[in-house]
């Protein structure tokens, strides 16, 4: 969980993560109540980063895993190509 500890007064937290709680309850990454005071800006769950956003995160990160996989099928190591 991202706390006070993890920021500075200059940080933007944008939380995507979508985590249910001990209480049942929608929550982030991100512990919004220990941050808010000390960031910038902040992103809270629920009610900040919409749906757009979210797929948009999503897609980017499956043509990175393609990207990756493509790297590995070329025998680089650890991803990377040897070229």
């Amino acid at each position: 969980m991202v706390d006070e500890r993890f920021v500075s007064e200059k940080t933007i937290v944008i939380d995507v993560g979508i985590n249910v709680d001990e209480n049942g309850m929608l929550c982030g990454d991100v512990n919004f109540g220990q941050i808010e005071d000390k960031v910038s800006m902040a992103t809270p769950v629920p009610g900040g980063v919409g749906a757009v956003t979210t797929a948009v995160l999503a897609k980017h990160v499956l043509e990175a895993a393609k990207g990756r996989r493509a790297l590995n099928s070329k025998g680089g190591k650890n991803g990377l190509s040897a070229d």
